[in-house]
């Protein structure tokens, strides 16, 4: 967490590596850090390697974790990535947040994906006022003002 706020990625991955091969035993928090880290400093490659590296049940992943991979994709432009990984979450039981529908439609609206966005935004049981800003903000780039 302390290398996120610094934007220290190297460091964090280091960190989490270091854990593995001197048996400290890491955990969803750590991975977290880790990832978050990354997405801080726009390393979207960096936080999708680890998220992908973790073995079935080794780490159990959150919300958390698909969030931090989601922005780090979104940051990074990678917006049928981002979608992916949300839609992830609902296979792998993980329950999606207000920040995990932010996440994901912010990824679209920085990409190509604009009418994702909007979909994305339809989906919600309620609206509030990032989501709405993000997804007009979407609509407006792309010419498409009139279907926000």
């Amino acid at each position: 967490s302390a290398c996120e706020k610094v934007g220290a990625w190297e460091k964090a991955l280091q960190l989490f590596s270091v854990m593995a091969w001197t048996k400290v035993e890491s955990n969803t928090i750590c991975l977290n850090a880790a990832i978050s880290a990354c997405e801080q400093s726009g390393k979207s490659d960096k936080a999708l390697q680890l998220f992908s590296s973790m073995p079935e049940g080794k780490i159990e992943m959150d919300t958390m974790t698909f969030n931090a991979a989601t922005s780090a994709c979104g940051k990074d432009g990678q917006w049928q990535k981002a979608l992916l990984l949300f839609s992830r979450m609902g296979e792998s039981n993980v329950e999606s947040s207000e920040v995990s529908f932010n996440a994901a439609t912010s990824a679209c609206s920085n990409g190509e994906g604009w009418e994702k966005a909007l979909h994305l935004f339809g989906l919600r049981g309620e609206f509030d006022t990032d989501a709405s800003n993000v997804v007009g903000s979407a609509c407006e780039k792309h010419g498409k003002w009139y279907q926000a």
